[in-house]
């Protein structure tokens, strides 16, 4: 977690932990993910992100995952960064394109 994180909810971090693990099982390097709520709808080039966002819209913690996502975020100047810590540093520059309730991400392996 990033130290400007202040707290962190156990179950937004078992949903970020769901996301990410479908980032990581992916050959994708770029993603893109669009949530439409009028519609109640998802789409994602990569259907494992769609269809674990799609869980977590249809449980209704969409917002909950939201929320402690930007919280696991670092500021890199004027980066979203998701990193992860492995054998190796794993980085996922995120650019935030429009918020809830229509959500949209791209989210590019670095």
């Amino acid at each position: 977690l990033p130290s400007t994180a202040e707290s962190a909810s156990l179950t937004g971090l078992r949903l970020c932990e769901l996301f990410i693990d479908k980032l990581l099982s992916s050959t994708c390097k770029e993603f893109v993910l669009s949530v439409d709520h009028k519609n109640k709808a998802i789409y994602s080039n990569d259907v494992g992100v769609k269809e674990a966002v799609n869980l977590i819209y249809k449980s209704g913690r969409l917002e909950a995952f939201y929320e402690q996502l930007g919280a696991v975020l670092h500021m890199e100047g004027e980066q979203k960064v998701l990193r992860l810590k492995a054998e190796e540093e794993i980085r996922f520059v995120v650019v935030e394109e429009s918020t809830l309730p229509n959500l949209s991400l791209k989210i590019t392996l670095n």
